[in-house]
């Protein structure tokens, strides 16, 4: 603002005055506008105190009185910007101080950005072997499973390709799927049309070696995998298990074979091929990654309902009945149903360290460019920017690695509670994720992408031992019947009848199975994941399908649902 804007409307001043008057202005240091009413304000003053004045030179000598009486020129131009501010409106007040805050919020942020851009995290320590030492009991490579499996995946034949619309084998550009899928949803042989069954028939001939190896290894105390890295930048995200996929494959050739098998009438191998799959279920339970547990409770879960099956569907004497009873008896009393979360934190660990800088006691902050190498493009401007968005509001390294410890330490207290017994205790709110606050869950981003649900997890587990104790509790049923030429009226005559060492417990209930007779036949059921009892009452889908462990009805065992 120059001079000649000042006084273009007073009266001609005093160059002393003036001056005075523009060091006031310029101490006050605040806005334009208020300057400017200030300076006329001062300006209109001298000019009152001057206009009797009749000359240049008393005009100066009064407003040098003037200004000794103002007194010191930069104190008052002080104590003016304080007038001021304090006769500013309330609003104007809080609109200046937010905007303040904002401006220092943010400039905290940039520097923050900028000290945590800098950071490198630092491996420390082989989750890996660590992993991989708590999967292997023993050193003795001969009580390992692995070896045979891998010889089995590698002389493996996979199934033959089928017209998806002519469902006949060709050599065509028409669409196809492999065989495996086009029979998926069939339950028997005896639903395959002439060509799948052809087909079927041939693949289980060509596997004769590799279904050989894999009975084998499934006859081995342990199964555990000799991984490594190749480099240093490997982590637990880049373990793809190569050996599920084609071993889940192999599973459901045996499971094929089993009921041809029992399409044929041999009834011992088709139970055969049943034990085969459920110890090999067994060797994929924990202690290890979650993938690999849910692998193993999958395999079991197709032996135990394809018993159920053949029950249904075949009359067999009570000394097989018996033999089949003792044989899963044994396998269900040396089964772990508990799912284990201790190789699974070890996976999260190794992300914190490959994510965080380590200030050497334990603490640390998420540092963008260990997060960016989780990216599908870590190449990529924008997941540079996500990943430093993603660490700025992350907590720091300490809260992080103890909250993991705490969530996955009370996971494997938790595994060893029904899941009735841990609804009783109500604790989902603390531990299931999904129900944490939304600030907490934007801070622990982490977690909503990394840990999976435990309460789902661990249920699985829960369901596949209720299919087992089930499948023993029909067995002894219908050896009961044969024996006694009807069914009991409670389980406890099971028990009596030295049929079955104790009544099975329903982990959805803690109660025993709901079992009663209907005429001829029987019901035996747990309530299922809603925690009650519908009365044997089914979920059924829209198209009619029995679901067993549906979110609501019964999980009903027998009569086996078509």
């Amino acid at each position: 603002m120059s001079r000649n804007n000042y006084y273009k409307s007073s009266i001609k001043l005093p160059q002393n005055a003036q001056d005075f008057i523009d060091l006031i202005i310029k101490s006050m240091r605040y806005r334009k506008k208020i300057r400017l009413e200030v300076q006329r304000e001062l300006a209109a003053h001298f000019e009152d105190e001057l206009r009797d004045c009749t000359d240049d030179k008393q005009k100066e000598d009064r407003a040098e009185q003037l200004i000794e009486q103002f007194g010191d020129a930069k104190l008052l131009g002080i104590l003016l910007r304080r007038a001021k501010k304090r006769c500013r409106p309330l609003w104007r007040t809080v609109a200046a101080r937010t905007f303040q805050t904002i401006g220092v919020f943010i400039l905290c942020i940039i520097f923050y950005a900028f000290y945590i851009s800098m950071g490198r995290p630092t491996v420390n320590i082989d989750y890996l072997q660590k992993a991989t030492n708590m999967v292997r009991p023993l050193a003795d490579e001969s009580q390992n499973a692995a070896n045979l499996y891998n010889q089995a995946i590698a002389i493996y034949v996979k199934p033959p390709e089928i017209a998806k619309d002519s469902l006949q084998f060709t050599d065509s550009n028409e669409p196809k799927d492999d065989l495996l899928i086009v029979i998926s949803k069939k339950n028997s042989v005896d639903e395959l049309t002439e060509t799948e069954f052809e087909l079927l028939n041939k693949w289980i001939n060509e596997n004769s070696e590799a279904i050989d190896l894999y009975i084998q290894a499934s006859k081995k105390p342990y199964c555990w995998w000799n991984r490594q890295f190749d480099n240093e930048k490997e982590s637990f995200f880049d373990m793809v298990f190569p050996e599920l996929s084609p071993i889940r494959q192999i599973s459901r050739l045996v499971l094929w074979r089993s009921r041809l098998n029992f399409y044929q009438g041999d009834i011992d191998g088709a139970f055969e091929d049943l034990f085969t799959l459920y110890r090999t279920g067994g060797l994929f339970k924990g202690p290890r990654m979650l993938i690999e547990q849910l692998v193993g409770i999958a395999i079991q879960a197709m032996a135990v309902h394809n018993a159920f099956e053949i029950i249904d569907r075949q009359q067999i004497g009570e000394q097989m009945l018996g033999r089949i009873q003792n044989e899963f008896q044994m396998l269900v009393d040396n089964g772990i149903f508990h799912i284990n979360f201790k190789v699974e934190m070890f996976y999260v660990m190794d992300f914190i360290q490959r994510a965080y800088t380590d200030n050497g006691r334990g603490s640390g902050h998420m540092a963008p460019i260990g997060l960016q190498q989780y990216f599908t493009d870590p190449t990529s401007d924008s997941s540079y920017f996500f990943a430093l968005g993603a660490s700025l509001i992350s907590p720091n390294r300490a809260k992080m690695t103890e909250m993991v410890e705490y969530l996955y330490d009370s996971y494997d207290k938790l595994a060893q509670f029904t899941p009735f017994s841990r609804r009783q205790m109500n604790i989902d709110t603390e531990l299931d994720i999904d129900q944490w606050p939304r600030i907490k869950q934007a801070r622990y981003w982490f977690f909503m992408i990394m840990v999976p649900s435990y309460n789902q997890v661990l249920r699985l587990s829960y369901r596949i031992q209720a299919d087992s104790e089930a499948l023993l509790t029909v067995l002894a049923l219908q050896r009961y019947k044969l024996r006694y030429g009807q069914y009991p009226e409670t389980l406890d005559a099971l028990v009596q009848a030295k049929l079955l060492d104790k009544i099975p417990i329903d982990p959805f209930s803690d109660k025993a199975f709901v079992y009663r007779v209907i005429g001829e036949d029987f019901i035996l059921y747990s309530v299922g994941q809603n925690f009650t009892d519908d009365g044997g009452q089914i979920y059924r889908d829209r198209e009619g399908k029995a679901r067993l462990w549906a979110d609501e009805g019964d999980a009903v065992f027998w009569p086996v649902q078509k």
